[in-house]
């Protein structure tokens, strides 16, 4: 199971002051744990992505979805 473990960086923090720290350890790019570390803090109720790779369902923090998973409009 992969877990990302997060740091905030201000006493109010926004996505420009979340740093996820245990992400990167993990063998995520910089861009792909900052993305997923924003989506996690804001209380997002999934994270959308294609990549499937770097994104596995395993990720505890959030519900990981890949678009062609989603339901027709």
């Amino acid at each position: 199971m992969r877990t990302c473990h997060y740091l905030r960086t201000a006493s109010r923090p926004g996505p420009r002051d979340t740093a996820a720290t245990g992400c990167q350890a993990d063998g995520l790019r910089a861009a792909d744990a900052a993305h997923l570390a924003t989506a996690v803090v804001a209380g997002a109720d999934r994270f959308v992505t294609n990549n499937r790779n770097d994104f596995p369902r395993e990720i505890s923090e959030i519900d990981i979805v890949y678009p062609d998973e989603l339901p027709e409009p």
